[in-house]
C-alpha cells in the first residue's frame, strides 16, 4: 500500500511563487507512487482561527471543509511544508491552516521543510521556526531541510525545475521524508503510539 504524504502550501499573498515548488514536489511524490494531497490554501480558504476542530462536541457540527482537510490529514503518513519566509517567520496562511487541528493529527509523522524567497536566503529564517512549529505539533522533522534561494529563477511558473540543484534536492527531500514515514508507520503498527 502506498504511502501518503500531505504537502501544505502555506501562502495566499499576491503572485504565490512558491506553489511552483510546491506543484513539482507533488508530482515527483506522485513519480515515486505516494499518494498525494496538496493543500492549497487559495483552493480550500481556511478562515481565521476561531474555532479548531478539536472544539467540536460533535466533530459533524465542524465546517464541511474542516472535516475534508482532517480526514486527509490523519490518512497521512508524512507531511511536507513548502513556505515563505515573511519578515524573517513563517507565513500566517500556513500556521492557520495547521492551527485549526490538534496535534495528535500530526504526531508521530514526519515532516520535510521547504522553504524559499525570492532573495539568496531560501527563507531559512522560517525554516529554522517551522521546526519548533512542527515539533509542538508532534511531528518529527529529518536534519535535511531544502531552501530555495531566487524562487523566480530556480522554478518556471508551471513547476519546471531549473536547475540541477533544484532536481536533486527535492529527491533528497522526498527521500529523507519517505524513509522516516515508512520506518514510523512500521513502528506505529508494531509499537502503538503513547497516548
Amino acid at each position: 500500500m502506498a504511502l501518503k504524504v500531505t504537502v501544505f502550501f502555506g501562502s495566499v499573498r499576491e503572485g504565490r511563487w512558491g506553489f511552483r515548488a510546491a506543484k513539482y514536489i507533488a508530482q515527483q511524490l506522485r513519480k515515486k507512487d505516494y499518494e498525494v494531497f496538496l493543500y492549497d490554501p487559495e483552493a480550500i480558504p481556511i478562515p481565521l482561527l476561531r474555532k479548531p476542530f478539536h472544539h467540536y462536541q460533535n466533530p459533524d457540527d465542524a465546517p464541511q471543509y474542516l472535516q475534508d482537510v482532517r480526514k486527509e490529514i490523519i490518512s497521512s503518513d508524512a507531511f511536507i511544508v513548502v513556505a515563505a519566509e515573511y519578515n524573517h517567520s513563517m507565513p500566517p496562511a500556513l500556521v492557520n491552516a495547521m492551527d485549526h487541528f490538534h496535534p495528535d493529527d500530526y504526531r508521530h509523522k514526519p515532516c520535510g521543510i521547504c522553504t524559499y524567497s525570492y532573495g539568496s536566503f531560501g527563507g531559512v529564517r522560517a525554516g529554522v521556526q517551522l521546526r519548533s512549529f512542527l515539533g509542538e505539533l508532534g511531528m518529527i522533522t529529518p536534519s535535511y531541510m531544502f531552501p530555495i534561494p531566487t524562487i523566480l529563477e530556480s522554478f518556471t511558473e508551471d513547476g519546471v525545475p531549473q536547475n540541477e540543484h533544484m532536481i536533486k534536492n527535492t529527491e533528497k527531500l522526498i527521500d529523507e521524508v519517505g524513509w522516516y514515514a515508512q520506518a514510523l508507520k512500521n513502528h506505529r503498527e508494531s509499537i502503538p503510539p503513547p497516548v
